[in-house]
């Protein structure tokens, strides 16, 4: 039966792959800005360039990630692109990942900008990411693979509750490359997934971190991180010399706690 499934999903997806659309993924840094150009897809009139902050690919983990979008040539500058990134396992397992559910246009970036978090990189072999990407609901181009690296420093961590099913993710969005002695901003992202629905960002939660080197260590001037809209949390962290820490949070939800005993931990490599 699993491989029945399989063969229709993949043949659903290699239908519109192959009769349609065409994709180039490629590094480009010729933008003004900070951001790199990652891919592109284009199918009758419709081309979409998917832009990535700092790097010409994308990574499994949190990425601040944009749009251009042109039809018929013309650059589009106004409504808003929708991009659902979904992964392929062999043996007709499919799952979503935690991104901005509505990628909103900047004029100062030139871009439709907004996030995805990917829970994992591609496998040639038996994993693969395909994407529809969407303007203003009507310009459309479904299930185009793309490709997702192994990120150096995973910060991501996802856990189930057992009791409703509910999936939740915490991303760090900072820091991540390159922590540094003294403070350091602590930003996140949290998302919860019912059974059968996609991601949504998760407001108004709070967040209790502890920050250490060893279990008995006790390190002060560290600040909770606060919500700030979209899901997103800000606090601080404070790494007093050079080594590995630990950062965990407990999270409390509208009066209860949504993480386990021990609550997630994130590592960083402190130079």
């Amino acid at each position: 039966m699993k491989n029945i499934i399989y063969l229709i999903v993949a043949s659903f997806v290699l239908f519109f792959y192959s009769c349609s659309d065409n994709i180039t993924q490629q590094g480009n840094s010729s933008n003004t800005s900070s951001y790199k150009k990652v891919l592109t897809v284009d199918s009758a009139g419709i081309k979409f360039e998917l832009w990535n902050l700092d790097y010409p690919v994308l990574y499994s983990g949190y990425n601040e990630i944009g749009f251009k979008v042109f039809i018929n040539g013309t650059e589009m500058k106004n409504g808003f692109v929708k991009f659902r990134p979904l992964m392929y396992h062999e043996g007709g397992v499919s799952h979503a990942t935690p991104a901005s559910e509505i990628y909103s246009y900047d004029e100062q970036k030139l871009l439709f900008t907004g996030y995805a978090c990917f829970l994992m990189a591609s496998d040639s072999s038996t994993s693969f990411w395909f994407a529809d990407y969407k303007y203003n609901d009507e310009k459309i181009i479904y299930l185009n693979q793309f490709s997702v690296e192994q990120a150096k420093d995973f910060q991501m961590r996802f856990w189930v509750d057992i009791n409703t099913m509910i999936s939740y993710s915490l991303s760090i969005i900072s820091p991540k490359n390159n922590p540094v002695i003294g403070s350091n901003e602590f930003k996140c992202v949290l998302h919860k997934k019912e059974p059968d629905k996609d991601y949504k960002e998760i407001d108004s939660a709070e967040m209790f971190i502890n920050v250490y080197m060893n279990q008995n260590d006790l390190f002060v001037n560290n600040q909770n991180p606060v919500w700030i809209g979209g899901g997103k949390y800000l606090g601080s962290v404070n790494f007093t010399n050079s080594g590995n820490w630990v950062v965990s949070d407990s999270i409390k939800y509208r009066g209860n706690f949504i993480v386990g005993n021990p609550p997630p931990k994130f590592f960083f490599d402190v130079h």
